[in-house]
């Protein structure tokens, strides 16, 4: 018996210890040359170790950089893999002593005031709202007690950003799964539809408002909020000043750097103000980026919530008397025919009509309609069947017209579709010239 259990003993202690094998990349050369500390996003969940045990062989990694250095974190589990740059050639150091894994499958590892952080994530049947944090004296993961749990798991699809300079999580586009519940729908209900911020310093979740799901890909945490890709277009979701931002014509100038590039872009991340991308092999490219390269829309990105306060008895009993001499008034006002009100009702669409209907504007400009699969890129169902993507395409053309047919007061066609000649299966979309001008000064704000 106890050479069963000493054999045991050891197995544990090889497959806890195992030497991994993994390449230092282009890209994270950089990464670890830049001195201060880089969050970054990984864009493919592929496998980068060789080594792992069962079952994470196949498991992916994020890094992230400290001021002192370079880390890969194993998705779902607690292992760290530390750079050693003073080994020829540069080794991958396991320094944490990690026991317990599967419980933060997709969860976001990241770095903020001096601390190795790991929030949320799959695992034990539902995803968690926990903030854990690696503590280095006992090469062990801790929890972080926050005032709520608002459970997620990250995916560059969903909206999120990572403040570091001022201590912000933020968080949009919630995810609730407990397997253990037949239905989520009333956990989703509580914390879904909204925008949330976490403080890092305190650990207090705060409701900011409530906001739509977008259809954005987020690619890395820049110094004036997430930078997105839509439809091959730049943006960036300011969190911090409650807006959204696309490239105006410098930035997309500066961004077909990464659009028009045909390499894969595996690893993306922001050192200050300089956009840095590459593979898994020798590709490293950067872009320099500013504030400046990118133009307010005018959208909100969450309706902050109306606060209450507490009057007065006085001030109740001064509301009450208003009240009393506005009802007469109204039985006053009654007895007179009301004034015909012919004043324009005022412009306003919804996020994805006006970037649905600014993607028009632009290949307009350009002297290029919209095809069926830019269109469908633009809603998000480039994956889904054809008959999901007819319906999508149907559903939200029908939408921008009966929004534009109500604002602008006209029932002319805005959109036409038109035939290829090349392909008389395929349709194109085009902005209708005759209405083309009166669009045009509707998305400038001149109507």
């Amino acid at each position: 018996m106890l050479r069963v259990f000493f054999g045991l003993l050891f197995i544990y202690s090889v497959s806890l210890h195992a030497q991994v094998t993994a390449p230092v990349p282009a890209i994270l050369k950089k990464m670890a040359q830049i001195p201060g500390a880089v969050n970054s996003l990984f864009l493919h969940n592929e496998p980068f170790f060789k080594g792992l045990p069962y079952p994470f062989e196949s498991a992916g990694c994020s890094f992230v950089k400290t001021p002192n250095c370079l880390y890969a974190l194993v998705n779902g589990t607690g292992r760290i893999y530390a750079l050693d740059t003073l080994k020829q050639p540069a080794q991958w150091i396991r320094i944490d002593s990690t026991y317990f894994t599967g419980y933060n499958l997709g969860c976001l590892n990241f770095y903020a005031d001096s601390t190795l952080y790991s929030y949320g994530g799959y695992g034990l049947w539902n995803n968690n709202g926990h903030l854990r944090y690696y503590a280095s004296n006992k090469h062990e993961w801790e929890i972080r007690p926050l005032n709520r749990e608002v459970p997620h798991i990250f995916q560059t699809k969903d909206m999120f950003h990572l403040d570091t300079a001022n201590g912000f999580l933020y968080m949009q586009g919630i995810h609730a799964i407990n397997d253990a519940l037949k239905s989520n729908k009333a956990l989703e209900a509580e914390i879904g539809g909204r925008t949330w911020r976490l403080n890092l310093h305190s650990g207090d979740w705060e409701e900011l408002g409530t906001s739509k799901d977008t259809t954005l890909l987020i690619l890395a945490f820049s110094p004036w909020g997430a930078l997105t890709l839509m439809n091959g277009k730049a943006g960036l979701v300011d969190f911090a000043h409650n807006r959204y931002l696309h490239a105006n014509d410098r930035g997309l100038k500066k961004f077909s750097q990464y659009t028009n590039s045909t390499r894969d872009k595996k690893l993306v991340f922001f050192a200050d103000s300089t956009l840095f991308f590459g593979d898994l092999n020798q590709y490293v490219d950067s872009i320099q980026l500013s504030l400046a390269d990118f133009t307010d829309t005018g959208i909100a990105i969450y309706n902050p919530p109306i606060h209450q306060t507490k009057w007065p008895a006085r001030s109740w009993w001064l509301v009450a008397g208003f009240g009393v001499l506005a009802f007469l008034a109204w039985l006053w006002l009654r007895r007179k025919p009301k004034p015909i009100d012919s004043s324009p009702k005022s412009p306003d669409l919804e996020e994805r009509d006006r970037i649905l209907l600014q993607t028009f504007l632009d290949a307009a400009r350009k002297g290029k309609p919209c095809d069926i699969d830019s269109l469908n890129a633009l809603l998000g169902v480039g994956n889904k069947s054809l008959e999901v993507q007819k319906r999508q395409r149907s559903d939200a053309l029908n939408a921008l017209q009966q929004n534009l047919s109500n604002l602008l007061e006209t029932d002319q066609p805005f959109i036409i579709r038109t035939r290829s000649e090349q392909d008389r299966r395929s349709f194109f979309y085009e902005i209708n010239p005759d209405l083309l001008p009166l669009l045009e000064k509707f998305m400038a704000g001149k109507r």
